[in-house]
């Protein structure tokens, strides 16, 4: 059975402002709709593979009228599920290298987005991977 997350999108003049009722922490924005859902998706995978990669269980999802009276839920203009993605199966170790003068990168964008190093790469390698995916899948339009 899939698990949803409420998920609550709020127009403001500059964007589509994405809040998450019951997961402290999980936010982000777009430019549109169209845009904030997408960014959303990708938002709680992060979060949650976040939690996972540090051992941490995932939140129970707040039922569809609990998420209407939270705080993160007022003024919405939506207020939608998403599925959650698959639960990862037990983390493997791995070594790769690295050039030394990339890990203050890497370290960096991983301390800005909220996650470790593992949890950073191993988004960063997913959302590559759906990209390429995407392309393989769009036999009619020519790789950029």
């Amino acid at each position: 059975m899939s698990t949803f997350y409420p998920v609550a999108f709020h127009q403001e003049p500059e964007g589509v402002a994405v809040l998450f009722p019951g997961l402290p922490g999980c936010q982000t924005c777009g430019r549109d709709f169209e845009d904030a859902q997408a960014m959303a998706i990708e938002a709680l995978e992060t979060h949650l593979l976040g939690l996972a990669l540090d051992g941490d269980p995932w939140p129970d999802p707040l039922s569809l009228r609990d998420a209407q009276a939270h705080e993160d839920a007022q003024g919405a203009d939506l207020l939608a599920l998403l599925p959650a993605p698959p639960r990862p199966s037990k983390a493997k170790r791995l070594n790769i290298s690295v050039p030394e003068n990339w890990l203050a990168v890497i370290d960096a964008a991983a301390t800005r987005a909220g996650l470790n190093r593992s949890a950073y790469l191993t988004h960063a390698a997913l959302s590559q991977a759906r990209r390429d995916k995407g392309a393989d899948d769009d036999s009619g339009s020519e790789a950029a």
